[in-house]
């Protein structure tokens, strides 16, 4: 049986499976728009996800970029076991990985991916700057890194746009 593991940082079990659940049901149109942005820009290479969590946004991504390989990071080891159910179950486990892995101190060699992503995990950063430090290493020179996250100031039309419904 599985204990409550509290973490500075992440989402613990059992949380992590409820987030999970409704993140499949509440956020794949959020998904599907960030997985088209980022393919349009990225044809091939290597895209790394911070705080991929469940991984739904990795598997999008591979289903319209078939180019490219992607790698996701999680502090939380159960997000990573269901981001690697979910993998195996949608059929692009051979160009998309997980791993746990801390954001503040990334297991990578310097200039490792071309296009580095992360929704809604920097609000969980007790340090953006040291995880922005660490992104900008591993990220080659002339790469993108895209941070999307949750604003308390987000204009009404935005909040209606990804609204939950």
């Amino acid at each position: 049986m599985r204990t409550l593991k509290l973490l500075g940082e992440g989402i613990p079990f059992p949380f992590s499976i409820l987030y999970a659940r409704g993140a499949r049901k509440y956020f794949m149109r959020f998904y599907k728009e960030i997985a088209e942005e980022v393919a349009s820009e990225i044809e091939a290479g290597y895209l790394l996800d911070l705080g991929t969590g469940h991984g739904l946004l990795p598997i999008e991504i591979a289903k319209i970029a078939p180019n490219v390989k992607i790698t996701g990071i999680d502090i939380s080891e159960d997000m990573v076991r269901i981001a690697r159910k979910n993998v195996k179950r949608e059929g692009v486990a051979d160009r998309v990985k997980f791993q746990a892995g801390d954001a503040n101190n990334l297991s990578f060699d310097d200039g490792s991916f071309d296009f580095i992503i992360s929704t809604g995990a920097m609000h969980h950063w007790s340090n953006p700057i040291t995880v922005f430090n660490e992104a900008h290493r591993v990220l080659k020179y002339g790469g993108k890194a895209w941070i999307y996250d949750l604003r308390r100031d987000a204009s009404r039309e935005k909040l209606e746009k990804y609204r939950l419904s």
